[in-house]
């Protein structure tokens, strides 16, 4: 067997965003540009999109979306920092942790209850 020798081999390179020529992660939130994709929002590459704001206030206003397990309490979404901080990210009043991950999750939780809801 022969091997390239590894200072010859290439590697294939990390995608960035050619906007702001960072890195893109799988937790980011991406739109296509073009052939290529890039940040909804660079300076806030994590943030919920319009449209995910849009699904929740349809249809989860009258429950919690998220909670924030240190201050051990549930929000809804109009209780969050984002449009008081105006940094994008949903934060908990209290602790001002980022809640964007739960909230993000939340429809797929009440989606799949729902389903095994049906099940039954």
């Amino acid at each position: 067997m022969c091997y390239a020798p590894l200072d010859s081999a290439e590697m294939t390179p990390e995608p960035a965003c050619p906007r702001c020529s960072k890195v893109l992660s799988p937790e980011d939130t991406i739109e296509r540009d073009g052939d290529r994709v890039a940040h909804v929002d660079c300076l806030q590459p994590r943030r919920l999109t319009r449209e995910e704001r849009v699904l929740h206030f349809q249809y989860c206003w009258d429950h919690g979306v998220v909670e924030c397990v240190p201050c051990s309490r549930i929000f809804r979404q109009e209780e969050l920092l984002a449009s008081l901080f105006g940094d994008g990210m949903d934060r908990c009043p209290k602790c001002r942790r980022d809640l964007t991950d739960g909230i993000r999750a939340h429809p797929k939780t009440r989606e799949r209850a729902r389903r095994e809801g049906d099940e039954r």
